[in-house]
């Protein structure tokens, strides 16, 4: 906005030609609003793949075989299939959670939405309305089994309604898929990506973006306690410092025989 403009920004920007204020507005306005939408994709993304795990499987294995966008041999034909490939899983993960659940919409006219069935509705022209794209997305007379998390569908790419079509496609889009497919990518590489235990390891969101999904990796440690029940003879006191001090200087000694038995 001008407040947020330097002295020198202001006397710039209005003696450019109206098309490249246009432009510099049209690019501001993408930086600015991709972040939340950026990541609020990667979240829904990986919260659906977590909850399915023969397509995270499958996901991290084309993740793997991938080469990261800035190192040498990413643009080649290969490496540009592996990025479609992992796109397909991630774009259909998000058919189940689109990042916009809904889009407000003024309607132009008088229409009746399903009309012929026990759910139609009127609209009259001017009425304000919700266009609930998620719903859309599980239509199963627009797309088989919707329920099932297929990677392969080969939808048409105006038919998952994440970018948007027409004059709503989304101005971003081509900068918003590389930015999604790298960090989906760094995250599904990780060795042993899973939820992270409780609360945390859920999908939590204010209004409709993503405010907590935390995730662990790595080795999956597994605590096990163990009870050693003792007879403390008399005199007690003696014997109880007497354990203690056995317990004490001999701890290592037992935890690596409890490594070598597993």
């Amino acid at each position: 906005s001008a407040s947020l403009q330097s002295p020198c920004q202001k006397a710039v920007i209005p003696a450019l030609p109206s098309v490249i204020r246009n432009i510099i507005g049209m690019v501001a306005g993408m930086v600015a609003g991709m972040v939340d939408n950026v990541n609020a994709a990667v979240c829904n993304a990986v919260d659906t793949l977590l909850s399915h795990p023969n397509a995270l499987a499958e996901a991290t294995a084309v993740a793997h075989a991938m080469i990261p966008a800035h190192q040498p041999g990413a643009t080649v034909p290969e490496n540009v299939e592996r990025r479609a490939q992992l796109w397909a899983y991630i774009r259909e993960a998000l058919r189940f959670n689109q990042p916009a659940p809904f889009l407000p919409r003024v309607a132009k006219k008088d229409l009746i939405l399903a009309p012929g069935t026990a759910r139609a509705t009127a609209i009259t022209k001017g009425r304000s309305i919700l266009v609930a794209l998620c719903s859309a997305m599980v239509d199963e007379r627009a797309i088989p089994k919707p329920l099932e998390l297929r990677p392969h569908r080969n939808l048409p790419p105006d038919d998952d309604l994440l970018f948007g079509s027409g004059w709503h496609d989304c101005f971003g889009k081509y900068i918003a898929e590389v930015q999604i497919v790298e960090m989906m990518r760094g995250l599904l590489t990780l060795d042993n990506l899973r939820r992270a235990p409780g609360p945390s390891g859920q999908l939590v969101y204010v209004d409709t973006f993503p405010r907590q999904l935390a995730v662990d990796f790595g080795p999956q440690h597994i605590q096990t306690a163990l009870t050693a029940i003792m007879e403390i003879r008399q005199p007690t006191a003696l014997h109880a410092r007497a354990l203690k001090v056995l317990l004490t200087h001999a701890y290592q000694r037992v935890v690596d025989i409890l490594d070598e038995v597993g």
